[in-house]
């Protein structure tokens, strides 16, 4: 059972499959945050818990009103939010 199957069979009890803790102290000085991150190797593989960080890192750590639109729903307006909105999102990265 992968973590999207684990999610929708527990919702919110679904086990943790991945922790990440920021550390800001050098982003005055330096313009960096340091990020660690452990994940589950039973629920996830080293490359989804990657993807995860990396999702992550997209829809909270940039300026993208298109991106914040799609958190603000699925945060506050849970019944509004339509995840094929999620998924064209990331279908239409490029890298």
């Amino acid at each position: 059972m992968r973590y999207g199957q684990i999610g929708r069979a527990h919702q919110e009890n679904a086990p943790e499959c991945l922790s990440m803790v920021h550390f800001p102290d050098l982003k005055e000085e330096k313009g960096i945050v340091l990020m660690h991150g452990e994940f589950d190797k039973n629920i996830i593989n080293s490359k989804e818990a990657q993807c995860l960080a990396n999702q992550l890192q997209m829809y909270y750590a940039q300026d993208n009103e298109k991106k914040l639109k799609l958190l603000e729903r699925f945060t506050k307006y849970p019944n509004t939010f339509k995840h094929m909105d999620l998924i064209a999102e990331l279908e239409s990265l490029s890298l």
